[in-house]
């Protein structure tokens, strides 16, 4: 795939994700604790500690002050949370695309290219929607994640 014809691909993957975005952002705005789970592959919203909101997910990849790093790329995060970011990759590999098949980047806003990458690989995948989550310093770091299958949390 030409330069060109990726960047049309992703406005268009951009485009179709903030319909999600948004979807996602009314669903779980309310809910400004969250807490993800790594080895379930989970992240959940909570209101004043009880939990409200339950999805599956997929990490994307992370920020730094300076970088993105790939999901498929890091070692801290578990083989069954990096699908979807492991889909992206081969599309990427298939299609010679170093935007989804390199590591690292330096990009001038890490924060807006990971967001890109992140409507790439919501395109390649059944993702429903899609938050970023800070992390060690906050703003600078973020994680990115795709959301399946968000639903209500049973309460018992």
């Amino acid at each position: 795939m030409a330069d060109d014809e990726f960047q049309a691909w992703l406005d268009e993957a951009f485009e179709n994700f903030k319909a999600k975005a948004a979807a996602t952002d009314a669903a779980c705005a309310p809910y400004r604790e969250r807490e993800y789970n790594l080895h379930d592959g989970t992240l959940t919203f909570f209101d004043n500690g009880v939990p409200r909101l339950r999805a599956s997910v997929q990490v994307v990849g992370t920020t730094a002050p300076n970088d993105f790093l790939w999901a498929w790329a890091n070692d801290r995060f578990p083989p069954h949370v990096v699908r979807d970011a492991q889909i992206a990759r081969d599309f990427g590999l298939r299609n010679e695309l170093l935007f989804l098949s390199r590591e690292r980047f330096d990009p001038k806003n890490p924060r807006v290219f990971g967001w890109e990458m992140t409507a790439a690989t919501a395109r390649l995948t059944d993702a429903v929607g899609a938050t970023a989550v800070p992390y060690g310093d906050g703003e600078s770091r973020l994680t990115f994640f795709l959301l399946h299958d968000l639903r209500p949390v049973e309460s018992h």
